[in-house]
């Protein structure tokens, strides 16, 4: 599969597109878990490995793999409705048991980390061609990853690093180039985060000052009734 998927992009297209078909399929024992985490765990070794050109290929299929695990944590609705019934997410299968909602964001959370422990190992290495390959993949995938503001900050200060010291002028450009994503991505992702959090605000304020009314036309409907109980 990884092999297929570094040899154009079409073929890294259709890997994706496979995978997620098995997925849906409800293929047994096809593990969604156990194969992103072989995707995850050694694609710094695997893109050491590749030419500018198949790098950039596997790059897309990581996009789509990401795209689609970003997902499943969403929501627990969109969980319970596409993903839990799913052979893919099934921990132990002797006893047939699926991962709940409650704990695929630790899956999700560690394969994060583990991308960015990969992605720190790399751009720290000493060989041209691995730290070309990471910084490539990293401009590709920078809508998917990183989601979390430590992995962002630490990818930053190491390309950081790079565009000080390096004396190749394209690897220089690259890493320009993705420092420049990675600080409009974090910039972009704060906004909206501030934007959810005035609905969240607004909507609460909504509904005490409707409690409130709710409150206060009960008061005073009591108040009327207490009234014409005492005329009668």
């Amino acid at each position: 599969l990884l092999a297929r998927a570094r040899k154009s992009g079409e073929d890294a297209i259709y890997c994706a597109r496979f995978v997620f078909l098995l997925w849906s399929a409800n293929t047994k024992y096809f593990s969604a878990l156990f194969l992103v985490d072989i995707v995850v765990k050694f694609m710094g070794k695997f893109l050491s490995s590749c030419t500018e050109e198949e790098a950039s290929y596997f790059s897309r299929f990581l996009l789509m793999m990401l795209n689609a695990i970003n997902k499943w944590n969403e929501s627990k609705d969109n969980y319970d409705r596409k993903f839990k019934n799913l052979n893919g997410f099934i921990v132990d299968y002797k006893l047939e048991k699926k991962i709940p909602f409650k704990s695929i964001g630790n899956f999700v959370d560690r394969w994060h980390k583990w991308i960015a422990s990969n992605c720190a190992h790399s751009l720290s290495s000493k060989e041209y061609l691995m730290v070309r390959n990471m910084i490539s993949c990293l401009i590709t995938i920078v809508s998917a990853f990183p989601k979390n503001p430590e992995s962002s900050l630490e990818l930053e200060e190491k390309v950081k690093i790079i565009i000080d010291g390096t004396k190749m002028p394209d690897l220089k450009l690259l890493s320009t180039r993705y420092l420049a994503l990675l600080k409009s991505k974090r910039v972009r992702e704060k906004e909206e985060k501030e934007k959810k959090d005035e609905k969240r605000s607004s909507s609460r304020s909504s509904k005490s000052s409707r409690r409130a009314n709710n409150k206060s036309r009960s008061r005073s409907n009591s108040r009327a009734k207490n009234k014409r109980g005492q005329r009668r």
